[in-house]
Protein backbone atom coordinates (compact mmCIF):
# COMPACT_ATOMS: atom_id res chain seq x y z
CA UNK A 1 0.00 0.00 0.00
CA UNK A 2 1.31 3.43 -0.89
CA UNK A 3 2.15 5.56 2.10
CA UNK A 4 -0.24 8.43 1.33
CA UNK A 5 -3.19 6.02 0.83
CA UNK A 6 -2.37 4.39 4.12
CA UNK A 7 -2.19 7.73 5.95
CA UNK A 8 -5.53 8.83 4.49
CA UNK A 9 -7.18 5.58 5.63
CA UNK A 10 -5.63 5.88 9.07
CA UNK A 11 -6.88 9.45 9.39
CA UNK A 12 -10.40 8.45 8.31
CA UNK A 13 -10.42 5.63 10.88
CA UNK A 14 -9.29 8.09 13.54
CA UNK A 15 -12.22 10.35 12.58
CA UNK A 16 -14.66 7.43 12.89
CA UNK A 17 -13.08 6.34 16.17
CA UNK A 18 -13.30 9.87 17.58
CA UNK A 19 -16.83 10.52 16.32
CA UNK A 20 -18.35 7.45 17.94
CA UNK A 21 -16.58 8.14 21.23
CA UNK A 22 -16.73 11.93 21.53
CA UNK A 23 -20.00 12.93 19.85
CA UNK A 24 -22.26 14.38 22.59
CA UNK A 25 -19.98 12.69 25.13
CA UNK A 26 -21.03 15.15 27.84
CA UNK A 27 -24.61 13.86 27.45
CA UNK A 28 -23.69 10.18 27.05
CA UNK A 29 -21.26 9.73 29.92
CA UNK A 30 -22.52 8.23 33.17
CA UNK A 31 -21.83 9.39 36.71
CA UNK A 32 -22.93 6.47 38.85
CA UNK A 33 -21.63 4.58 41.88
CA UNK A 34 -18.06 3.98 40.71
CA UNK A 35 -17.60 7.49 39.38
CA UNK A 36 -19.06 9.12 42.50
CA UNK A 37 -16.86 6.97 44.75
CA UNK A 38 -13.75 8.02 42.83
CA UNK A 39 -14.78 11.68 42.91
CA UNK A 40 -15.20 11.76 46.69
CA UNK A 41 -11.84 10.05 47.26
CA UNK A 42 -10.10 12.44 44.85
CA UNK A 43 -11.65 15.37 46.69
CA UNK A 44 -10.10 14.03 49.90
CA UNK A 45 -6.73 13.85 48.13
CA UNK A 46 -6.86 17.33 46.61
CA UNK A 47 -8.71 19.29 49.28
CA UNK A 48 -8.03 17.47 52.54
CA UNK A 49 -4.55 16.24 51.48
CA UNK A 50 -5.52 12.72 52.59
CA UNK A 51 -3.81 10.12 50.43
CA UNK A 52 -5.24 6.65 50.00
CA UNK A 53 -3.61 3.22 49.92
CA UNK A 54 -6.63 1.39 48.50
CA UNK A 55 -8.76 1.60 45.40
CA UNK A 56 -12.11 0.09 44.37
CA UNK A 57 -13.46 -3.12 45.85
CA UNK A 58 -13.95 -6.28 43.84
CA UNK A 59 -17.62 -7.35 43.79
CA UNK A 60 -18.98 -4.57 45.96
CA UNK A 61 -19.04 -4.10 49.75
CA UNK A 62 -18.19 -7.73 50.53
CA UNK A 63 -15.14 -7.89 48.28
CA UNK A 64 -11.47 -7.12 48.75
CA UNK A 65 -9.69 -3.92 47.71
CA UNK A 66 -7.61 -3.33 44.62
CA UNK A 67 -4.75 -0.84 44.52
CA UNK A 68 -5.34 2.95 44.35
CA UNK A 69 -3.79 3.54 40.92
CA UNK A 70 -6.93 4.42 38.99
CA UNK A 71 -7.83 6.98 41.64
CA UNK A 72 -4.45 8.67 41.25
CA UNK A 73 -4.72 8.44 37.46
CA UNK A 74 -7.98 10.44 37.58
CA UNK A 75 -6.71 12.97 40.12
CA UNK A 76 -4.95 15.35 37.66
CA UNK A 77 -8.15 15.58 35.59
CA UNK A 78 -10.19 16.58 38.65
CA UNK A 79 -7.45 19.08 39.52
CA UNK A 80 -7.72 20.68 36.07
CA UNK A 81 -11.54 20.93 36.32
CA UNK A 82 -11.46 22.18 39.93
CA UNK A 83 -13.21 18.97 41.08
CA UNK A 84 -16.03 19.21 38.53
CA UNK A 85 -17.14 15.76 37.37
CA UNK A 86 -16.51 16.82 33.77
CA UNK A 87 -13.01 15.61 34.64
CA UNK A 88 -14.15 12.15 33.53
CA UNK A 89 -15.03 13.50 30.07
CA UNK A 90 -11.54 14.94 29.72
CA UNK A 91 -10.09 11.64 30.92
CA UNK A 92 -12.06 9.60 28.36
CA UNK A 93 -10.94 11.86 25.51
CA UNK A 94 -7.24 11.73 26.50
CA UNK A 95 -7.37 7.99 27.19
CA UNK A 96 -9.15 7.19 23.92
CA UNK A 97 -6.68 9.15 21.79
CA UNK A 98 -3.81 7.55 23.69
CA UNK A 99 -5.33 4.11 23.13
CA UNK A 100 -5.61 4.75 19.39
CA UNK A 101 -2.03 5.98 19.07
CA UNK A 102 -0.43 3.32 21.27
CA UNK A 103 -2.44 0.49 19.70
CA UNK A 104 -1.44 1.54 16.20
CA UNK A 105 2.22 1.79 17.21
CA UNK A 106 2.25 -1.60 18.98
CA UNK A 107 0.36 -3.55 16.31
CA UNK A 108 2.35 -2.28 13.37
CA UNK A 109 5.53 -3.09 15.30
CA UNK A 110 4.44 -6.62 16.29
CA UNK A 111 2.59 -7.53 13.09
CA UNK A 112 2.35 -4.95 10.29
CA UNK A 113 0.54 -1.74 9.38
CA UNK A 114 -2.36 -3.64 7.72
CA UNK A 115 -3.13 -5.53 10.94
CA UNK A 116 -3.03 -2.24 12.85
CA UNK A 117 -5.29 -0.52 10.32
CA UNK A 118 -8.00 -3.19 10.20
CA UNK A 119 -7.84 -3.76 13.97
CA UNK A 120 -8.48 -0.05 14.58
CA UNK A 121 -11.28 0.02 12.00
CA UNK A 122 -13.09 -2.78 13.83
CA UNK A 123 -12.42 -1.17 17.21
CA UNK A 124 -13.64 2.21 15.95
CA UNK A 125 -17.02 0.92 14.74
CA UNK A 126 -17.87 -2.09 16.90
CA UNK A 127 -20.84 -1.17 19.16
CA UNK A 128 -19.65 -3.31 22.09
CA UNK A 129 -16.20 -1.74 21.98
CA UNK A 130 -17.60 1.78 21.74
CA UNK A 131 -19.66 0.97 24.83
CA UNK A 132 -16.69 -0.05 26.97
CA UNK A 133 -14.68 3.01 25.87
CA UNK A 134 -17.12 5.63 27.16
CA UNK A 135 -17.30 4.67 30.85
CA UNK A 136 -14.78 6.34 33.17
CA UNK A 137 -13.96 3.50 35.52
CA UNK A 138 -11.08 1.13 36.12
CA UNK A 139 -12.10 -1.60 33.57
CA UNK A 140 -11.62 0.90 30.74
CA UNK A 141 -7.86 0.33 30.96
CA UNK A 142 -8.02 -3.46 30.49
CA UNK A 143 -7.66 -3.58 26.65
CA UNK A 144 -4.77 -1.09 26.67
CA UNK A 145 -2.88 -3.08 29.31
CA UNK A 146 -3.38 -6.28 27.29
CA UNK A 147 -2.01 -4.66 24.12
CA UNK A 148 0.91 -3.04 25.97
CA UNK A 149 1.81 -6.44 27.47
CA UNK A 150 2.07 -7.81 23.91
CA UNK A 151 4.71 -5.19 23.18
CA UNK A 152 6.73 -6.07 26.29
CA UNK A 153 6.78 -9.81 25.60
CA UNK A 154 7.73 -9.05 21.98
CA UNK A 155 10.69 -6.97 23.13
CA UNK A 156 11.65 -9.65 25.65
CA UNK A 157 11.54 -12.30 22.94
CA UNK A 158 13.71 -10.27 20.59
CA UNK A 159 16.23 -9.18 23.23
CA UNK A 160 15.90 -10.89 26.65
CA UNK A 161 16.82 -8.78 29.68
CA UNK A 162 16.06 -8.83 33.37
CA UNK A 163 14.86 -5.22 33.12
CA UNK A 164 12.15 -6.28 30.65
CA UNK A 165 11.23 -9.22 32.87
CA UNK A 166 10.81 -6.82 35.78
CA UNK A 167 8.70 -4.49 33.60
CA UNK A 168 6.46 -7.36 32.48
CA UNK A 169 5.94 -8.43 36.08
CA UNK A 170 5.18 -4.82 36.97
CA UNK A 171 2.56 -4.41 34.22
CA UNK A 172 0.91 -7.72 35.19
CA UNK A 173 0.70 -6.75 38.86
CA UNK A 174 -0.42 -3.23 38.01
CA UNK A 175 -3.04 -4.60 35.63
CA UNK A 176 -4.58 -6.77 38.33
CA UNK A 177 -4.71 -3.71 40.58
CA UNK A 178 -6.67 -1.88 37.91
CA UNK A 179 -9.09 -4.77 37.50
CA UNK A 180 -8.98 -8.34 38.77
CA UNK A 181 -9.91 -9.87 35.39
CA UNK A 182 -6.32 -9.21 34.30
CA UNK A 183 -5.31 -12.25 36.34
CA UNK A 184 -5.97 -14.02 33.01
CA UNK A 185 -3.06 -12.09 31.49
CA UNK A 186 -0.62 -13.98 33.73
CA UNK A 187 -0.81 -17.39 31.94
CA UNK A 188 -0.29 -15.61 28.60
CA UNK A 189 2.89 -13.99 29.94
CA UNK A 190 4.15 -17.16 31.64
CA UNK A 191 4.09 -19.07 28.35
CA UNK A 192 6.56 -16.55 26.96
CA UNK A 193 8.72 -16.49 30.07
CA UNK A 194 9.12 -20.20 30.59
CA UNK A 195 8.94 -21.71 27.10
CA UNK A 196 12.74 -21.41 27.04
CA UNK A 197 14.45 -23.51 29.70
CA UNK A 198 17.44 -21.25 30.35
CA UNK A 199 17.64 -19.56 33.77
CA UNK A 200 14.02 -20.27 34.64
CA UNK A 201 14.53 -19.79 38.38
CA UNK A 202 16.12 -16.37 37.92
CA UNK A 203 13.38 -15.41 35.47
CA UNK A 204 10.74 -16.37 38.01
CA UNK A 205 12.42 -14.34 40.77
CA UNK A 206 12.70 -11.21 38.62
CA UNK A 207 9.18 -11.51 37.17
CA UNK A 208 7.50 -12.03 40.53
CA UNK A 209 9.57 -9.24 42.08
CA UNK A 210 8.05 -6.86 39.55
CA UNK A 211 4.65 -8.48 39.97
CA UNK A 212 4.41 -7.87 43.73
CA UNK A 213 5.66 -4.25 43.66
CA UNK A 214 2.24 -2.75 42.72
CA UNK A 215 0.73 -4.51 45.74
CA UNK A 216 2.90 -2.51 48.16
CA UNK A 217 0.19 0.09 49.00
CA UNK A 218 -2.22 -2.74 49.84
CA UNK A 219 0.44 -4.36 52.03
CA UNK A 220 0.94 -1.08 53.90
CA UNK A 221 -2.84 -0.78 54.28
CA UNK A 222 -2.97 -4.30 55.73
CA UNK A 223 -0.19 -3.53 58.19
CA UNK A 224 -2.28 -0.65 59.51
CA UNK A 225 -5.58 -2.58 59.54
CA UNK A 226 -4.77 -6.03 60.94
CA UNK A 227 -4.46 -7.58 57.46
CA UNK A 228 -8.10 -6.80 56.66
CA UNK A 229 -7.64 -6.95 52.90
CA UNK A 230 -5.74 -10.24 53.02
CA UNK A 231 -8.55 -11.79 55.05
CA UNK A 232 -11.13 -10.46 52.57
CA UNK A 233 -9.12 -11.96 49.71
CA UNK A 234 -8.89 -15.35 51.46
CA UNK A 235 -12.64 -15.29 52.06
CA UNK A 236 -13.17 -14.45 48.40
CA UNK A 237 -11.00 -17.36 47.23
CA UNK A 238 -11.83 -20.09 49.72
CA UNK A 239 -14.96 -19.29 51.74
CA UNK A 240 -17.74 -18.68 49.26
CA UNK A 241 -21.12 -18.50 50.94
CA UNK A 242 -23.63 -21.10 49.82
CA UNK A 243 -23.20 -23.61 47.03
CA UNK A 244 -20.87 -22.48 44.23
CA UNK A 245 -22.50 -22.53 40.81
CA UNK A 246 -19.91 -23.55 38.22
CA UNK A 247 -22.24 -22.59 35.37
CA UNK A 248 -23.19 -19.15 36.67
CA UNK A 249 -20.95 -17.45 34.10
CA UNK A 250 -22.61 -19.05 31.06
CA UNK A 251 -25.60 -16.63 30.77
CA UNK A 252 -23.10 -13.76 30.90
CA UNK A 253 -20.99 -15.45 28.23
CA UNK A 254 -24.11 -15.61 26.06
CA UNK A 255 -24.64 -11.86 26.52
CA UNK A 256 -21.01 -11.22 25.57
CA UNK A 257 -21.37 -13.47 22.51
CA UNK A 258 -24.56 -11.79 21.29
CA UNK A 259 -23.09 -8.34 21.92
CA UNK A 260 -19.95 -9.09 19.95
CA UNK A 261 -21.60 -10.91 17.02
CA UNK A 262 -24.64 -8.62 16.87
CA UNK A 263 -27.37 -11.26 16.72
CA UNK A 264 -28.43 -14.46 18.44
CA UNK A 265 -28.89 -18.02 17.18
CA UNK A 266 -28.85 -21.52 18.73
CA UNK A 267 -25.52 -22.66 20.16
CA UNK A 268 -23.97 -19.20 19.66
CA UNK A 269 -22.13 -19.22 23.04
CA UNK A 270 -20.55 -22.60 22.25
CA UNK A 271 -19.55 -21.52 18.74
CA UNK A 272 -18.26 -18.21 20.07
CA UNK A 273 -15.88 -20.18 22.25
CA UNK A 274 -14.91 -22.93 19.79
CA UNK A 275 -14.45 -20.81 16.64
CA UNK A 276 -11.80 -18.47 18.12
CA UNK A 277 -10.07 -21.53 19.59
CA UNK A 278 -10.12 -23.13 16.15
CA UNK A 279 -8.70 -19.94 14.61
CA UNK A 280 -5.88 -19.89 17.16
CA UNK A 281 -5.00 -23.55 16.44
CA UNK A 282 -5.14 -22.95 12.68
CA UNK A 283 -2.84 -19.92 12.89
CA UNK A 284 -0.49 -21.69 15.29
CA UNK A 285 -0.11 -24.69 12.97
CA UNK A 286 0.45 -22.51 9.89
CA UNK A 287 2.93 -20.13 11.51
CA UNK A 288 6.68 -20.39 10.99
CA UNK A 289 7.84 -17.23 12.77
CA UNK A 290 9.02 -18.15 16.28
CA UNK A 291 7.51 -15.13 18.02
CA UNK A 292 4.14 -15.48 16.33
CA UNK A 293 4.06 -19.22 17.03
CA UNK A 294 4.59 -18.48 20.70
CA UNK A 295 2.02 -15.66 20.59
CA UNK A 296 -0.60 -18.10 19.32
CA UNK A 297 0.40 -20.73 21.87
CA UNK A 298 0.12 -18.21 24.72
CA UNK A 299 -3.25 -17.04 23.40
CA UNK A 300 -4.43 -20.66 23.23
CA UNK A 301 -3.41 -21.33 26.84
CA UNK A 302 -5.26 -18.20 28.04
CA UNK A 303 -8.34 -19.13 25.99
CA UNK A 304 -8.41 -22.64 27.44
CA UNK A 305 -7.93 -21.43 31.02
CA UNK A 306 -10.48 -18.62 31.38
CA UNK A 307 -13.64 -20.84 31.44
CA UNK A 308 -12.19 -22.82 34.35
CA UNK A 309 -11.39 -19.58 36.17
CA UNK A 310 -14.96 -18.33 35.89
CA UNK A 311 -16.32 -21.79 36.81
CA UNK A 312 -14.18 -21.90 39.97
CA UNK A 313 -15.34 -18.38 40.80
CA UNK A 314 -18.78 -19.94 41.18
CA UNK A 315 -20.76 -16.72 40.94
CA UNK A 316 -22.27 -14.63 38.17
CA UNK A 317 -19.67 -12.15 36.89
CA UNK A 318 -20.62 -8.95 35.08
CA UNK A 319 -20.25 -8.68 31.32
CA UNK A 320 -17.29 -6.31 31.61
CA UNK A 321 -15.27 -9.08 33.28
CA UNK A 322 -14.71 -10.38 29.74
CA UNK A 323 -13.20 -7.13 28.43
CA UNK A 324 -9.75 -8.73 28.50
CA UNK A 325 -10.79 -11.01 25.61
CA UNK A 326 -11.66 -8.26 23.13
CA UNK A 327 -8.11 -7.38 21.98
CA UNK A 328 -7.40 -11.09 21.43
CA UNK A 329 -10.66 -11.64 19.55
CA UNK A 330 -10.13 -8.69 17.21
CA UNK A 331 -6.45 -9.24 16.46
CA UNK A 332 -6.91 -12.99 15.91
CA UNK A 333 -9.82 -12.33 13.55
CA UNK A 334 -7.73 -9.85 11.57
CA UNK A 335 -4.73 -12.19 11.38
CA UNK A 336 -6.95 -15.09 10.29
CA UNK A 337 -8.59 -13.03 7.53
CA UNK A 338 -5.27 -11.75 6.24
CA UNK A 339 -3.93 -15.31 6.22
CA UNK A 340 -6.91 -16.78 4.33
CA UNK A 341 -8.43 -14.01 2.19
CA UNK A 342 -5.12 -12.38 1.20
CA UNK A 343 -6.69 -9.24 -0.34
CA UNK A 344 -6.55 -6.65 2.43
CA UNK A 345 -8.84 -4.28 0.50
CA UNK A 346 -11.60 -6.90 0.52
CA UNK A 347 -11.12 -7.52 4.25
CA UNK A 348 -11.25 -3.78 4.90
CA UNK A 349 -14.51 -3.38 2.96
CA UNK A 350 -16.09 -6.47 4.55
CA UNK A 351 -15.22 -5.22 8.03
CA UNK A 352 -16.57 -1.76 7.23
CA UNK A 353 -19.82 -3.03 5.72
CA UNK A 354 -20.49 -5.64 8.42
CA UNK A 355 -20.10 -3.02 11.14
CA UNK A 356 -22.15 -0.37 9.33
CA UNK A 357 -24.95 -2.95 8.97
CA UNK A 358 -25.23 -2.70 12.75
CA UNK A 359 -26.39 0.88 12.23
CA UNK A 360 -29.21 0.67 14.77
CA UNK A 361 -26.77 -0.38 17.50
CA UNK A 362 -24.31 2.32 16.47
CA UNK A 363 -27.11 4.89 16.59
CA UNK A 364 -28.06 3.68 20.07
CA UNK A 365 -24.48 4.19 21.24
CA UNK A 366 -24.71 7.84 20.14
CA UNK A 367 -27.92 8.59 22.02
CA UNK A 368 -27.80 10.82 25.14
CA UNK A 369 -28.10 8.89 28.39
CA UNK A 370 -31.29 10.13 30.11
CA UNK A 371 -29.80 9.18 33.50
CA UNK A 372 -26.27 10.38 32.75
CA UNK A 373 -24.07 13.09 34.22
CA UNK A 374 -25.57 15.91 32.15
CA UNK A 375 -29.14 15.38 33.37
CA UNK A 376 -28.12 14.65 36.95
CA UNK A 377 -26.24 17.92 37.01
CA UNK A 378 -29.26 19.82 35.65
CA UNK A 379 -31.47 18.34 38.37
CA UNK A 380 -29.00 19.32 41.09
CA UNK A 381 -28.57 22.83 39.68
CA UNK A 382 -32.35 23.22 39.64
CA UNK A 383 -32.53 22.08 43.27
CA UNK A 384 -29.94 24.75 44.08
CA UNK A 385 -32.06 27.44 42.39
CA UNK A 386 -35.29 26.39 44.08
CA UNK A 387 -33.80 25.88 47.51
CA UNK A 388 -31.67 29.03 47.68
CA UNK A 389 -32.22 30.63 51.08
CA UNK A 390 -34.66 27.92 52.20
CA UNK A 391 -34.49 24.91 54.50
CA UNK A 392 -35.07 21.58 52.77
CA UNK A 393 -33.83 18.04 52.27
CA UNK A 394 -33.51 15.86 49.17
CA UNK A 395 -35.00 12.38 48.96
CA UNK A 396 -34.94 9.70 46.27
CA UNK A 397 -37.76 7.66 44.79
CA UNK A 398 -35.67 5.54 42.43
CA UNK A 399 -34.92 1.85 41.76
CA UNK A 400 -32.28 0.24 43.97
CA UNK A 401 -28.80 1.58 43.26
CA UNK A 402 -29.95 4.50 41.06
CA UNK A 403 -29.54 7.19 43.69
CA UNK A 404 -25.83 7.56 42.95
CA UNK A 405 -24.01 10.59 41.58
CA UNK A 406 -26.35 13.20 43.05
CA UNK A 407 -24.65 13.47 46.44
CA UNK A 408 -21.31 14.46 44.96
CA UNK A 409 -23.01 17.02 42.72
CA UNK A 410 -24.92 18.44 45.69
CA UNK A 411 -21.62 18.68 47.53
CA UNK A 412 -19.84 20.23 44.53
CA UNK A 413 -22.50 22.94 44.14
CA UNK A 414 -22.48 23.49 47.93
CA UNK A 415 -26.18 22.77 48.26
CA UNK A 416 -26.74 22.25 51.97
CA UNK A 417 -29.56 20.13 53.33
CA UNK A 418 -31.02 20.97 56.73
CA UNK A 419 -31.10 17.35 58.00
CA UNK A 420 -34.27 18.32 59.88
CA UNK A 421 -37.00 15.74 59.10
CA UNK A 422 -39.68 18.40 59.54
CA UNK A 423 -38.43 20.48 56.62
CA UNK A 424 -39.76 20.15 53.07
CA UNK A 425 -38.54 17.37 50.75
CA UNK A 426 -37.48 17.90 47.18
CA UNK A 427 -37.81 14.44 45.64
CA UNK A 428 -35.80 12.98 42.75
CA UNK A 429 -37.94 10.42 40.90
CA UNK A 430 -36.84 7.73 38.42
CA UNK A 431 -38.60 7.01 36.16
CA UNK A 432 -40.52 10.30 36.15
CA UNK A 433 -43.75 8.46 35.21
CA UNK A 434 -43.55 6.57 38.51
CA UNK A 435 -45.30 9.31 40.47
CA UNK A 436 -46.35 12.96 40.08
CA UNK A 437 -43.41 15.27 39.33
CA UNK A 438 -43.19 18.96 38.48
CA UNK A 439 -40.18 19.00 36.19
CA UNK A 440 -38.39 16.42 34.05
CA UNK A 441 -34.74 16.34 33.01
CA UNK A 442 -34.05 13.53 30.55
CA UNK A 443 -35.17 10.43 32.43
CA UNK A 444 -35.18 12.10 35.87
CA UNK A 445 -38.19 13.72 37.50
CA UNK A 446 -38.18 16.35 40.24
CA UNK A 447 -41.05 16.77 42.69
CA UNK A 448 -41.23 20.25 44.19
CA UNK A 449 -43.35 20.85 47.34
CA UNK A 450 -46.12 23.46 47.05
CA UNK A 451 -44.45 25.81 49.56
CA UNK A 452 -41.52 26.11 47.11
Amino acid sequence: MKRHYFLVLLFLILLLFSFFRFYLLDKRVIFDWDQERDAFIIKQILVEKRLTLIGPRVLGPEGFFLGPYFTYLLTPFYFVTSLHPQAIILFIVIYSLGFFGLTFWVLQKLFNHLVALIFLLIWALHPSLIGIDKIAWNPILVPLIIIFSWLLVFKLFKKPSFFLLLAIGLIAGLGINFHFQLIYLVPFILVFLFSQKKRQFKKAIVFFSGFILPFLPLFLFDLRHSFLNLRLLIDFLFKKSGEANWLAWLPVWKNVSVGFVGFDFPFLPLLFYLLPLGIIIFLWRKETDNFMKRFYLASMVSWLIFPFGFALFGQRPSEYYFNFLYPFLVVLLVLFLLKTVKKWQLIFLLALLSLLLRGNQLETELQPNPLGLSYKEKVVQRIGEIGRGKKFNVSFSVPLGMDTGYRYLLDFYQIKQSQDPNDALLRIVVPPEKEPVDEVFGGIGLFIPEKF
